[in-house]
């Protein structure tokens, strides 16, 4: 009777381990469940506190855009030195604005460059970022409205890529991009440039896969992307994407926002402003005057304090009359031309245009980025772009016309 005892006592000894085990095994996945439950939970907090932050940031951003109320728009002002400010906790936000205006107020001192200190970096802050819209060449406006016929802005545009495109192969390779943006735009089914170079559905239909032109302006610079000419058929297949930007690799304008390049805006503005524009703008504006560019770049130093410190912005359009060039008439013959039928008498717009016309002190679209972060790791980006009224300055926000309207969103 002693042998059968011993082994039952085996029995309930193994049964006991097994159940120990599975009951350490259910523990040890609950755990881990529960762990990563709590884990996402957490993260999805951070999450929605990131995007909250982040429209706190752009609601801070038209604030300030809103309480500008100088009839001039240039660098020296509070907008575009968000930027310089870093990563900034929420309670610094109305100190810093407080600041600057102060500081601004106080003739001779610069405004600050860094946020106020604090004794270690907060858990959550938000980067501001303000861009002057109106510093691009308009793309939209290269065709009038309604007769579809090119404007003096198309000219403009292909030397403009004549100087950022130096070196690429083709003699017409501008005037054809800027050609087949026309045929994007315009709701005719016939190429503008004609030939084999036009950019309309015959040509896109044959693409892999294949897809059609909108007729329509273009909504977002991403459009480029689709545009004859703007890709090459060869590799590099971005490479003159990529020239629309400063520094940047062909490889990395799959996942780059086309929104922040350097040269081109597709919001709706017909003059771009003096105090932010791109140089190269400016050059083109003046049909590549080297006369008139250095006439400008020696108005522009004359306005400097000192050599090492920002010129003063233009702030009247009086005084940007003092560069006397920006006047001078330019026929329009003497542009590039894309559009053939263009440079027909009976249909043709204005036979010439002076500078002045493209330049103005102030601007009416301003692309904000405003990105947040929570300890460090939580990140949360999104980008608006505000249109305000130009000419505002009543020197009085309560006077001043209604907040700035939000004209594009998305979430990064």
């Amino acid at each position: 009777m002693g042998a059968p005892l011993g082994n039952d006592r085996g029995a309930v000894l193994v049964i006991t381990i097994f159940v120990v085990a599975l009951v350490t095994i259910l523990v040890l996945e609950y755990h881990y469940d529960a762990a990563v439950e709590i884990e996402l939970a957490e993260n999805h907090a951070n999450d929605v506190k990131a995007y909250q932050l982040a429209m706190s940031g752009l609601n801070f951003a038209q604030a300030v855009l809103s309480n500008d109320t100088n009839e001039y728009d240039a660098p020296n002002e509070l907008w575009h030195n968000l930027e310089t400010f870093g990563c900034i906790a929420p309670n610094d936000l109305l100190n810093i604005a407080k600041m600057f205006v102060e500081a601004q107020l106080k003739s001779g001192e610069e405004p600050p460059e860094e946020p106020p200190a604090s004794e270690s970096a907060p858990q959550a802050c938000v980067a501001l970022k303000i861009v002057d819209e109106n510093r691009k060449l308009p793309i939209n406006r290269i065709l009038e409205d309604e007769t579809e016929l090119e404007t003096p802005w198309a000219g403009i545009a292909a030397l403009l890529l004549s100087v950022v495109w130096d070196g690429e192969e083709g003699q017409d390779l501008p005037e054809d991009a800027i050609g087949a943006v026309m045929d994007w735009i315009d709701r005719s089914e016939g190429s503008i440039r004609g030939g084999d170079v036009g950019g309309e559905d015959d040509y896109y239909q044959t693409l892999d896969p294949p897809y059609k032109t909108p007729g329509r302006k273009l909504e977002v610079p991403g459009e480029l992307r689709m545009i004859r000419w703007f890709t090459s058929e060869e590799e590099p297949k971005y490479q003159r994407l990529a020239k629309l930007f400063d520094g940047l690799q062909s490889n990395d304008i799959s996942y780059t926002d086309l929104g922040t390049n350097l040269y081109f805006s597709t919001f709706d503005y017909d003059q771009v402003n003096i105090n932010t524009v791109h140089p190269s703008i400016l050059l083109a504006i003046t049909n590549n005057s080297e006369t008139c560019f250095s006439e400008i770049v020696e108005e522009i130093n004359q306005r400097k304090p000192s050599e090492d410190e920002e010129p003063k912005p233009f702030k009247t359009d009086q005084e940007m009359e003092a560069i006397t060039c920006l006047a001078t008439e330019i026929p329009v013959t003497d542009l590039p031309e894309i559009q053939f039928t263009q440079r027909d008498p009976n249909t043709s717009g204005p036979d010439s245009y002076t500078p002045d016309e493209f330049l103005a002190i102030t601007s009416t679209h301003f692309r904000v980025e405003s990105q947040a972060i929570i300890d460090g790791q939580i990140n949360k980006k999104v980008v608006a772009v505000f249109h305000r009224e130009p000419g505002r300055g009543s020197g009085n926000p309560a006077e001043s016309q209604e907040r700035p309207q939000m004209v594009y969103f998305k979430i990064e």
